[in-house]
């Protein structure tokens, strides 16, 4: 009898665990499941140990940028300056399309919209709290602190082996004003282009000169990439109250100007040799500005309706209504920021919009396969996701 009840018991438990179905810790979860250890998570679903979420979530073994550390030793900035400190990207980088994290800690203040640029391997951002001009690779790895000792970056582009940016000095240190500067793209010393220049804002960079606006009086000037005289394209003169965001193509400038009256708002083109300044859209205060061949791109302040209008001019069409703070367009999309919660995209033809993350950029910018793009608020990150 006490074999009979033994022999009942351990079948009654075999019976047990194979209806639990207790699988091994590597198994992969379903649509909306649950990552196992080192897995990624399937669509819509939370990552297990070391995985991430999403569709085509990034690998565990590659991981993320890491947070803290020094920065590169190559980078030297000001006249002559050390490289200030930046933070150590993870040794793996990241993988796959799906929205992923490149590098924690770039500053706590919301960046301006033309506050990252992109060459063929590398990401470049500014960093308004530590003054510093930063990189890393495009999988995050090997952050390092391009210049330093800066006073109020705001605008960046890259362009034959050397970062150009424009650095603010409202408060007059070291007895002088703002200036457009460059850099070698692996650090040194940092040459100024054009210095002393009170309100110097957005700048942007073709094959021989850099442009940059002035946000104090609306004018917009040329300068040689080496240095050299500037030209004013649109003279203090013009009627301009502010100009602070620009954007170029083979043939002309197209800039953004402020002011007290609805007169001094506008989207507004001249010749790259200057001359007769044209009004594309009147009485509209934008906050971005972007170019594709045959548009122009905005966002306009007061309702956030992202824009584009004929670079000849002519009615402006609404590319997606309402809360929009930054834009980024290649030859068929449209990417952009929602103020309060996630990066889209729309075709720039006309389409449903599309969400490609929830975080709120504050600067974006695109190559062939990603969107780059800094989060807004404390703790900014730089992060990048699929198209």
């Amino acid at each position: 009898m006490r074999r009979s009840m033994t022999e009942t018991c351990t079948l009654f438990l075999a019976l047990m665990a194979m209806t639990c179905g207790c699988g091994s810790s590597d198994s992969g979860a379903g649509a909306g499941g649950v990552a196992g250890s080192g897995g990624s998570a399937g669509t819509g679903g939370s990552a297990g140990s070391g995985g991430v979420a999403g569709s085509g979530g990034v690998a565990g073994s590659g991981g993320s940028a890491g947070t803290g550390g020094s920065a590169g030793s190559g980078g030297v900035a000001g006249s002559g300056g050390s490289a200030g400190t930046g933070g150590s990207a993870g040794s793996g980088g990241v993988a796959g399309m799906g929205d992923a994290l490149l590098v924690d800690g770039i500053g706590t203040a919301d960046m301006n919209a033309n506050s990252i640029a992109l060459d063929a391997t590398s990401v470049y951002w500014l960093n308004a709290d530590l003054r510093l001009v930063e990189k890393c690779g495009k999988d995050g790895t090997a952050r390092t602190t391009v210049a330093s000792n800066l006073v109020g970056p705001v605008g960046i582009a890259v362009s034959d082996g050397y970062v150009y940016f424009s650095d603010t000095n409202y408060s007059y240190v070291d007895n002088k004003y703002g200036a457009v500067l460059r850099v070698p793209l692996q650090g040194g010393n940092v040459q100024t282009i054009v210095g002393n220049v009170w309100g110097v804002a957005g700048l942007a960079v073709d094959a021989t000169d850099v442009y940059y606006v002035n946000d104090s009086d609306g004018s917009v000037w040329r300068v040689p990439k080496a240095g050299g005289a500037p030209t004013a394209l649109v003279g203090p003169s013009s009627n301009q109250s502010g100009a602070f965001m620009l954007a170029v193509d083979d043939d002309s400038v197209y800039f953004a100007t402020d002011g007290f009256n609805d007169a001094d708002k506008a989207i507004r083109k001249v010749s790259k040799s200057g001359g007769v300044v044209s009004t594309l859209v009147p009485s509209y205060w934008a906050t971005d500005l972007a170019l594709d061949q045959g548009n122009v791109y905005y966002v306009e302040w007061a309702t956030g309706d992202l824009m584009k209008v004929s670079k000849s001019g002519g009615a402006p069409a609404t590319v997606v209504s309402g809360a929009v703070a930054t834009v980024a367009v290649d030859a068929t999309n449209a990417y952009f920021s929602y103020y309060s919660y996630s990066l889209g995209k729309a075709p720039i033809a006309g389409g449903s919009e599309t969400d490609l993350a929830q975080e709120t950029p504050a600067s974006i910018a695109v190559d062939d396969t990603y969107v780059f793009f800094a989060t807004r608020g404390p703790d900014a990150q730089l992060r990048r996701v699929g198209k």
